[in-house]
């Protein structure tokens, strides 16, 4: 049977969890006041330091769950998604290929500045 492993353990919740090969994130969020485009690249940078620490690596993601404070900032969020993981092998079935996703938009975020959170699931670095 697999161990747990935890990683950026808080009081009510940890940044990453390992169990049975597979890493799970805790929401990622852009805390920076700065510009829509800024709290994206932290948010998607925050998913690369918790995956990294964690044993794991963006090119590794089963998938990803993005919440938005408002159904227009989807166009920007995929501007900054397109570059931070840039479509490998679209169509193709296989390791290259994107991860599942959803996105929910009219999130209500518990601080009124922040306006994108980002789930992950990935798989652990092959040994």
């Amino acid at each position: 049977m697999s161990s747990i492993q935890r990683f950026g353990v808080e009081p009510r919740y940890s940044q990453a969890v390992v169990y049975g090969g597979v890493v799970y994130l805790s929401g990622q969020v852009g805390t920076s006041c700065g510009t829509f485009q800024q709290q994206c690249e932290e948010a998607f940078r925050c998913v690369d330091q918790q995956l990294e620490a964690a044993g794991s690596h963006k090119s590794r993601l089963l998938s990803l769950q993005i919440f938005l404070r408002s159904p227009e900032l989807y166009a920007a969020m995929n501007a900054v998604y397109d570059h931070w993981l840039p479509v490998r092998g679209a169509g193709a079935s296989g390791s290259s290929g994107a991860p599942t996703r959803n996105t929910i938009c009219g999130v209500q975020f518990p601080n009124p500045l922040w306006q994108i959170e980002v789930v992950a699931i990935a798989a652990l670095n092959a040994s």
